[in-house]
């Protein structure tokens, strides 16, 4: 134990904080495999992949509201509240994705267009509320000092869930329809929840503002970011890397259509290619992250 803990230069106090956060981070990240595969895959056989550029126009509109008003909520309601009740609103929305796809499993009528808009759009919101939360947690239970050795250490925690999540969706593809995998994720974010309860009560630390000190308004914020050509860069950066992955999202999407006809192939296939690229992340950045950093001379950052 004392070999593995200097090993990782972990101390032994950050153990239990660490196991549990490893634990949320892990369980999350296999929702978002499974919840990314199949909600692709009934879209673009049940919707058809010609609606995607649509899709993309509405996620960019939605991911902009939902981040504005994210941000007016930070001021209004407790962090340590508001984290878990954006997690309970994922997990909300995870169940009614799962009922839609059974009530289209057992109705003769089935679902409209819209319904499955609707799925596609709130999977992708869930699971980018998601993702985004689990790390305010990481940021709220880990000391300044010692981020850089314990958020390493969640990462690799969420790769290997992002791999676990897409390999389970590759293997049970072929064995249950979509509305189970998703029940599967929606049980999968149950305990989520349950362990973030605990790791947020025992372990999560709310800096406490000063007397007479207030937080940035939207228009110091807004003044600050104008003034800043480096976040002016990041912003635009951002902009062209959404836009390439739009654009591959679209292709690779659509050369899957092409050769798969099933909705369990294409499930399949997609759970095995996330899998995959899980396995290729998790080897970059262990054996080639730490050289490619130490090569640009930031590894001390």
């Amino acid at each position: 134990m004392n070999y593995l803990l200097n090993l990782l230069n972990v101390r032994r106090n950050e153990v239990p904080r660490l196991v549990l956060a490893s634990a949320v981070f892990f369980l999350a990240q296999v929702d978002d495999g499974i919840v990314k595969s199949v909600a692709s895959a009934v879209f673009n056989v049940r919707a058809g992949v010609e609606k995607l550029p649509l899709m993309y126009t509405w996620i960019a509109v939605v991911f902009s509201l939902s981040m504005a008003f994210l941000s007016w909520l930070t001021s209004k309601v407790a962090r340590q509240r508001l984290l878990l009740g954006l997690m309970v609103f994922v997990a909300s929305v995870l169940t009614v994705n799962a009922l839609l796809l059974l009530y289209e499993h057992r109705s003769a009528v089935g679902l409209g267009t819209e319904a499955y808009y609707f799925l596609f759009i709130s999977s992708e919101l869930a699971r980018t509320l998601m993702n985004f939360q689990i790390w305010i947690v990481a940021g709220g239970i880990c000391y300044t000092s010692r981020a850089k050795v314990l958020f390493p250490l969640l990462a690799s925690s969420a790769v290997l869930g992002d791999i676990a999540g897409g390999f389970t969706v590759q293997l049970l593809s072929g064995l249950f329809a979509a509305h189970v995998l998703y029940a599967l994720a929606v049980g999968n974010m149950v305990v989520v929840l349950f362990l973030l309860r605990l790791l947020l009560r025992r372990y999560f630390v709310v800096q406490e503002e000063s007397e007479g000190e207030a937080g940035a308004t939207m228009g110091e914020n807004i003044r600050f970011f104008a003034g800043s050509p480096y976040l002016i860069l990041l912003f635009v950066l951002s902009i062209a890397v959404f836009a390439l992955y739009t654009a591959i999202h679209y292709g690779f999407n659509v050369i899957g259509r092409q050769h798969f006809y099933t909705e369990s192939e294409i499930t399949e296939f997609f759970g095995l290619f996330f899998g995959l690229t899980g396995v290729a992340t998790l080897f970059v950045t262990t054996f080639l992250l730490q050289r490619l950093l130490r090569w640009l001379g930031t590894r001390n950052i």
